[in-house]
């Protein structure tokens, strides 16, 4: 909106600011102009911004400047103007908690939305239907709250206690609000358990609140070991992507999360009888719950070692290390996934795409 009033005010050769100037201001000064009941409400907006604008402009040598805060006169930007003009207030103290290297963007939303008590819940929408009777859709016990969801209500509590053995958390409390402030004690470092923390709980916050929503809007429901299964498998694949060094702290952090230590990359564990079944889950995982975007363009249905690839219509057939070898679809082998380009732009850096291995013909 800003930068639409500045281009208006210096006259920037665009169709719209003619069109403006021509149909709107009529050849009027855009500083005098008042708006009338019927104007769209992004005008109104322009014309509101007048009076925070008006005092940052200064006409030097037949230009016009922007004066910033500490009297610097620049060129206009809209990062600086959006500096200048924004009411400034102090960091809160779990900013890092939530806002992290490495957060996921939709988990750190919702779970900063919980933070600041701004999610719909059902005793912020009694207020405005007092007369219509509610219940949590995960225990159906009492309405839900934000202090109930996280970590009181009893479907919720049941993954806080499966998830609490995956993290380096003493004392781990029963609702968000201490949680956040034990988290927020410690300053964040690049340290992996830092990371891990932060990411288990946003995805925690996420899943829950998913599922309250899809309970409540499309009656499917899933069991709080399926969800648990879901998070562990997005923390396994998110360490999957950092470049780390060998350190107690990362020993311990494979050893906690199932993973090897390759080359200063984590990497799943190789696939031994009790663990085929386990890394399968890892990766279907991530397709059912539509985040592998790539896998999906593939048309994988699901994810399976070699020794079961000859029946199924479509696979991704992987090695013992789960590096992807070929995709057989309709019981023949198409394109053999090598060192190749096309391998690196359709899948993931976090999967390794190097088998080794021509692909065999069927």
């Amino acid at each position: 909106m800003i930068e639409n009033l500045w281009r208006i005010f210096v006259h920037t050769d665009t169709l719209w600011c003619k069109w403006v100037n021509l149909n709107i201001l009529k050849g009027g000064c855009i500083w005098n102009t008042q708006y009338k009941c019927n104007d769209s409400w992004g005008w109104k907006c322009i014309l509101d911004l007048r009076n925070k604008v008006q005092s940052h402009v200064k006409e030097d040598n037949g230009s016009f400047k922007w004066i910033s805060n500490t009297g610097k006169v620049v060129n206009f930007a809209t990062h600086q103007a959006w500096s200048d003009l924004r009411v400034s207030r102090n960091k809160v103290s779990w900013h890092h908690v939530i806002w992290f290297q490495g957060f996921d963007p939709k988990h750190s939303f919702i779970i900063w939305l919980a933070i600041l008590n701004r999610l719909n819940t059902q005793d912020r929408m009694q207020i405005w239907l007092p007369n219509i009777p509610m219940s949590c859709s995960l225990c159906g016990k009492i309405k839900d709250s934000i202090k109930h969801l996280f970590f009181q209500c009893e479907f919720s509590a049941c993954i806080r206690k499966e998830l609490k053995s995956n993290l380096l958390f003493k004392g781990l409390p029963n609702d968000l609000e201490s949680i956040v402030n034990r988290l927020a004690l410690y300053p964040f470092t690049r340290n992996i358990w830092n990371i891990i923390n932060r990411s288990v709980l946003a995805a925690c916050v996420y899943h829950i609140w998913r599922e309250k929503n899809s309970r409540l809007f499309r009656g499917k429901k899933r069991t709080a070991e399926a969800i648990c299964e879901d998070i562990q498998s997005y923390i396994r694949l998110k360490l999957l992507q950092f470049k780390v060094k060998k350190s107690p702290a990362i020993l311990k952090a494979a050893n906690v999360w199932k993973l090897n230590l390759d080359n200063n990359y984590f990497s799943l564990m190789t696939w031994l009888s009790d663990d085929v079944e386990r890394a399968r889950n890892d990766l279907n995982a991530e397709i059912r719950c539509g985040r592998s975007m790539h896998v999906q363009k593939l048309g994988i249905d699901r994810v399976t070692d070699s020794r079961e690839s000859d029946s199924l219509p479509n696979v991704l057939v992987l090695d013992s290390k789960l590096r992807i070898r070929y995709k057989i679809k309709n019981n023949v082998a198409l394109d053999g996934y090598g060192d190749g380009e096309m391998a690196q732009e359709t899948l993931p850096d976090v999967i390794n795409t190097t088998s080794g291995e021509t692909p065999r013909r069927h």
